[in-house]
């Protein structure tokens, strides 16, 4: 690719995270939800909804609106992977607001979440291990992902709308649908619909002879990455799930991928439980190479836990049983690190930030929440957090948020003793040159939570109904037996008291997925592979 495609590529993808960071700032309608935990911080916070609020979660119109059972079987307790959202995706019909999801046969499914059918399903031809275990069950292990901005609040909308000779098919909410102009060219047309708002640009070009990575359809599609059980990352289209670039060798087969992450043009991903022969690493990929080649980087040690997660600018956090990595966002190399002996770290960190500088919140298996600063993590004798709470139960995820008054919160979600209970507990940042975590309130009791949703003020939480004994002797189908139904949960962001539940709406428990939200609405997957939708109703239902 030449240095000025190649220029122009990546501006184009660098414009459309612009484009959601705009959204964060109020300059759009919403913000979507493009990668598992919603952003590179994997924070779990919508920061902009026009129809969820408190006070329209006062009014009571808020539940059940359908369901769609997807064609998915599961591989050795894997089910749906976690989801990522396509806003305003401009198809023949008009535009449409997707869910998508992977599924541990190879399959790419997008749910159209309109009218709770359907939209487009992909299937990829690769092989998958006739032998499997619980930490390596083989097949499609990583949740899909748009391009992602590492730093929304850092981000305004700026520069010329770049022109191209091909008709758009998707546009970020609010830019409006990229029609052909007299020239050759692209303009903007005013968006209907789901979009609406000001417009925003992105482009780039296909080329011929392949010589070159640029994209084969106009940027205006953004691809969604998905990455195989044979280690292939494709990169599809939202729209008609057509292949937009070459696909690219990014891991060898067979191994146990963690969730993808696009983020400043590179695709990241870690290998876990040595499956496949795979060591335990972090991977990154440049598609737009001329010759695409992974860098890695080996933990040497115990697998990555959860998805990495990313810094304002850029830098790959990844966390082990006993420590948390800095790494270089281009070759992965170790730039700091905080080391904890016996802590049993257990999700992916949440990266926040106070006073201008980026912060880390990491759980223990037990419930402790370790503070960390983003850029020394460990301090200088890499094992000196700035704070730790006491420990609350055992413990499987994170979320964060900030409120009106410019605080930050940290929610976790733990799990009682023989996984018949649980609940949320709710910590406040306390900032200055010692920041602490006061905790303020925790909820009703809740089977086996999973990682709790922050949109425009309001926490979404969910129940799994999992049985967790934490007894790797027990079965799945035991577990599976003992499991209850799946609740979904609003709750009070200053209280914690609970304003609403999704009651007997589900028929199943919920494992290895999680929330997502998109205008309005709320998705949940359970176990017997039906995807849930609740939300506000309005002219499209």
């Amino acid at each position: 690719m030449t240095t000025t495609l190649r220029t122009t590529v990546t501006a184009a993808i660098a414009a459309m995270a612009a484009g959601l960071a705009w959204a964060q700032l109020g300059g759009m309608a919403t913000q979507e939800w493009s990668t598992s935990g919603g952003d590179a911080q994997r924070s779990g916070w919508i920061r902009k909804d026009t129809l969820i609020s408190k006070a329209t979660m006062a009014k009571g119109r808020f539940g059940f609106l359908w369901k769609l059972k997807l064609n998915s079987q599961a591989r050795q307790g894997t089910y749906v992977s976690r989801p990522a959202e396509v806003g305003n995706a401009m198809g023949f019909k008009g535009f449409r607001s997707l869910t998508i999801l992977a599924t541990p046969s190879n399959t790419v499914l997008a749910v159209d979440n309109d009218f709770g059918t359907l939209y487009w399903d992909k299937h990829f031809e690769a092989t998958v291990p006739a032998a499997s275990s619980a930490a390596c069950p083989g097949g499609m292990t990583a949740a899909a992902t748009r391009a992602t901005n590492p730093n929304p609040a850092a981000f305004q909308p700026r520069g010329a709308i770049v022109r191209s000779p091909y008709r758009g098919a998707l546009s970020q909410p609010g830019e409006g649908a990229f029609v052909e102009s007299a020239g050759g060219g692209r303009a903007v047309a005013p968006a209907a619909g789901r979009g609406g708002g000001a417009a925003v640009a992105a482009a780039g070009a296909g080329r011929a002879g392949g010589r070159g990575r640029g994209l084969a359809t106009p940027t205006g599609a953004q691809p969604i990455a998905v990455l195989s059980s044979d280690g292939v990352l494709h990169f599809v289209s939202p729209v008609s799930a057509k292949e937009l670039l070459k696909p690219v060798q990014f891991l060898p087969a067979n191994a146990n991928a963690t969730d993808l992450a696009w983020v400043n043009g590179m695709v990241y991903t870690a290998t876990v439980n040595e499956c496949g022969g795979v060591p335990n690493a972090v991977w990154a990929i440049d598609p737009m190479a001329e010759d695409p080649k992974p860098v890695m980087w080996k933990t040497q040690g115990g697998s990555v836990v959860g998805p990495l997660a990313f810094g304002s600018e850029g830098t790959v956090y990844a966390v082990t049983g006993d420590g948390v990595f800095a790494l270089d966002p281009q070759t992965l190399q170790v730039k700091e690190w905080f080391t904890q002996p016996g802590a049993g770290f257990v999700s992916t960190p949440v990266v926040l930030q106070s006073g201008g500088k980026d912060l880390l919140a990491e759980v223990s298996g037990d419930g402790r929440i370790f503070l960390l600063d983003g850029t020394l993590p460990g301090g200088a004798d890499h094992k000196t957090p700035l704070a730790v709470t006491a420990g609350s139960g055992r413990a499987s995820a994170l979320a964060s948020w900030e409120d009106e008054s410019g605080i930050r919160w940290i929610l976790v979600p733990t799990a009682g003793a023989g996984g018949t209970s649980g609940a949320i507990t709710a910590y406040r940042l306390k900032a200055g040159a010692k920041p602490s975590l006061e905790q303020v309130w925790v909820s009703r009791d809740m089977v086996a939570p999973l990682a709790p949703m922050v949109v425009n003020g309001v926490i979404f939480a969910a129940a799994s109904g999992e049985y967790r004994p934490g007894d790797g002797a027990v079965s799945d189908a035991e577990r599976a037996k003992r499991s209850v139904p799946a609740i979904l949960y609003c709750l009070d962001a200053t209280t914690g008291k609970e304003i609403w539940n999704s009651g007997g709406a589900m028929a199943a428990f919920a494992h290895g997925t999680g929330l997502a939200s998109s205008p309005g609405q709320v998705y949940l997957t359970t176990s017997d592979n039906v995807i849930y939708a609740f939300g506000m109703p309005y002219e499209r239902q």
